[in-house]
């Protein structure tokens, strides 16, 4: 993965990440 596709998948983990924090509360 190159590019904006290492971003998307980064963004995505981080966006599991903050809904599994979110939960959490």
């Amino acid at each position: 993965f190159m590019g904006s596709g290492v971003k998307t998948l980064v963004g995505l983990e981080l966006t599991k990440e903050t809904a599994n924090i979110i939960g959490k509360f």
